[in-house]
């Protein structure tokens, strides 16, 4: 049933509400954290200031997208690569959504 309800809900969106990825946007699905932009704050800090612009960048198990779409801002190009067949269609929406 939770599979279901999570596919069901998937395409229901909002934009992230602070930290590096403010105003992407982002499945309502997942975690409120994320939502709020308050997801690992020190390493997404860490990480937004260490990818230099024009770089290639590699999330490997990528899970729901957060620090492909971070990387998105500065990276010149990104490979992003998620095995799990669920966390994948996230990726997958969050990706197409923010462009």
């Amino acid at each position: 049933m939770k599979a279901a309800l999570r596919k069901l809900l998937l395409p229901l969106r909002r934009r992230i509400r602070g930290g590096p990825n403010r105003g992407m946007w982002f499945s309502l699905f997942t975690r409120q954290r994320f939502l709020r932009g308050d997801y690992e704050p020190a390493f997404a800090a860490c990480m937004a200031a260490s990818i230099e612009e024009g770089c290639v960048f590699w999330d490997v198990g990528a899970h729901f997208g957060y620090y492909t779409l971070l990387a998105s801002r500065t990276a010149g190009t990104i490979h992003a690569f998620e095995p799990g067949s669920e966390n994948r269609r996230y990726l997958t929406a969050h990706v197409r959504w923010n462009r």
